[in-house]
């Protein structure tokens, strides 16, 4: 199963920052991983560990604050959120603040190779 939410927020001034919200279980549909990705830093959302890269290589990277991914599995879900115009401490604090669906079945989410 998977599910895709993109949000879009904008600053009086300033060009359109983007979040975009990727969720499955155990995967979403396209199965991308930023496991992969070289140069990730360890995280912590929830208890769980997580990674964050830099996807500026993969995406428009025009704003200082560059471009940000973030990946943990938490209740069986992969989350993943991907982030233009947003510091990576700012989005670390987003995905700290959010919280599971009391109805999300607990397991396990598939390895990433």
């Amino acid at each position: 199963t998977w599910e895709s939410l993109r949000g879009l927020y904008t600053v009086k001034g300033k060009p359109t920052r983007m979040i975009e919200d990727f969720e499955g279980s155990p995967r979403y549909c396209n199965g991308s991983s930023l496991w992969n990705i070289p140069g990730g830093e360890s995280v912590t959302i929830h208890g769980r560990t997580g990674t964050l890269v830099s996807v500026c290589g993969r995406r428009d990277c025009s704003f200082k604050e560059g471009s940000w991914g973030l990946e943990w599995c938490e209740r069986g879900t992969t989350v993943q959120l991907i982030a233009d115009g947003l510091t990576k401490t700012r989005l670390v604090a987003l995905a700290r603040s959010t919280r599971p669906v009391d109805r999300a079945k607990p397991g396990r989410c598939e390895p990433v190779n």
